[in-house]
């Protein structure tokens, strides 16, 4: 598959092809997938944010989140009834000032955000992600 070269695997399946000197061939990003059936609103939400000009690749910053959403949802008026998704999330280096936000269901926000945490809990910050969506 990949000759002359180290195969890395991703737990979603993917593969890259990366030369043993450390020079990448593809983005050397991990894929995670979210169900458009699960979480629809939120894979939608990805899908527009990404359209407009969002980053698809995104950089694991955890302690950067709080700061982070307080950027990206300032001057934004919550909706009684739905949560205010962002795009990127909070834990991610580009997210914060400039995200794409939406209100949304409760239920796609704190879920879709809880399996991205625990899919993401064994990688270390600076460790580069892609969403992927699943049917």
């Amino acid at each position: 598959m990949c000759a002359g070269k180290v195969l890395l695997l991703t737990f979603s399946l993917n593969y890259y092809c990366k030369n043993v000197s450390g020079v990448d061939d593809l983005e050397d990003a991990i894929d995670i997938e979210l169900s458009k059936d699960k979480y629809p609103e939120v894979v939608e939400h990805i899908e527009e944010a990404i359209s407009k000009g969002q980053p698809e690749i995104l950089t694991i910053d955890r302690d950067g989140a709080k700061l982070n959403r307080k950027e990206s949802l300032k001057g934004i008026k919550k909706v009684q009834g739905l949560d205010l998704d962002e795009y990127p999330p909070a834990m991610f280096k580009e997210g914060g000032l400039g995200a794409s936000v939406k209100a949304i269901s409760s239920f796609d926000n704190r879920g879709s955000g809880s399996t991205i945490g625990n899919l993401l809990r064994k990688y270390a910050d600076g460790t580069k992600v892609r969403i992927r969506q699943i049917k």
